[in-house]
């Protein structure tokens, strides 16, 4: 072969066998179809797994999620219970304040009368040995107080013991017994105030009470006589006794 010819030739594949592995080189591995049935079988396997593995996750997450907005949702629900459940006592409270502002009266005026009747004849029962008592009533009721004891079979006893005096400050049904060592009062307005303000502690100490305020202010108590103390509706002191 000539200088000439080998300057021109570039590559010489009639020299080199470029398909065997060169000095330090490692051939490729070769896999049979066997190998290559088993590698796709493992990998679809872990693939398969690994997918199973995020939904499971994705779906824990998901539930976890949705717990949190129930529980969240309840907690509103039950804030909002709590809070109608006080406003609809706050108004149940307020309308029976009212109611009885409205109805008290009304009650007073027809049945009044026959209730300090029964008040003033059973604390004289209650205290015959008593040798003098004073009855204070309202001007209007006067007359009326006066010919029940005189009418009355068991109060006549009485006639000469009990002395009846008008107050123009005293309500109509209202009175106020004294005698040496106690006395009794039936005091229509400190009964009225003081249900209100029963009704007043129903009410949670948070909301406004000024409603209930404002009505107990039509029950004003009249302040008792120096020797008898203010009880609900009629309740004596000293030696008397609850009618």
């Amino acid at each position: 072969m000539a200088k000439t010819d080998v300057a021109e030739r570039k590559y010489f594949f009639d020299r080199n066998n470029f398909d065997t592995p060169r000095a330090g080189e490692t051939a490729p591995a070769v896999f049979s179809e066997e190998e290559l049935s088993v590698e796709k079988a493992r990998s679809l396997e872990d693939g398969k797994r690994q997918g199973m593995a995020e939904a499971t996750r994705s779906r824990e997450k998901q539930v976890a999620d949705a717990l949190s907005r129930i529980a969240q949702g309840m907690a509103t629900l039950f804030a909002a219970e709590s809070v109608r459940e006080k406003l609809f006592e706050e108004e149940a409270v307020r309308l029976t304040a009212q109611a009885l502002s409205v109805i008290f009266p009304i009650l007073n005026k027809r049945y009044g009368m026959d209730e300090l009747k029964s008040t003033i004849r059973e604390v004289l029962r209650n205290h015959e040995q008593e040798t003098g008592i004073a009855i204070e009533v309202s001007s209007e009721c006067k007359d009326e107080i006066e010919a029940l004891i005189a009418q009355t079979e068991s109060l006549k006893p009485f006639m000469n013991r009990v002395k009846i005096e008008p107050k123009d400050g005293l309500p109509p049904g209202d009175c106020r017994l004294i005698w040496k060592n106690g006395g009794a009062v039936r005091d229509t307005g400190h009964l009225v105030g003081e249900i209100l303000r029963r009704l007043e502690q129903l009410l949670p100490p948070t909301m406004p009470q000024s409603a209930i305020k404002e009505e107990n202010q039509a029950g004003k108590a009249i302040n008792p006589s120096e020797n008898a103390d203010t009880i609900e509706g009629m309740a004596p002191t000293g030696h008397g006794e609850t009618p």
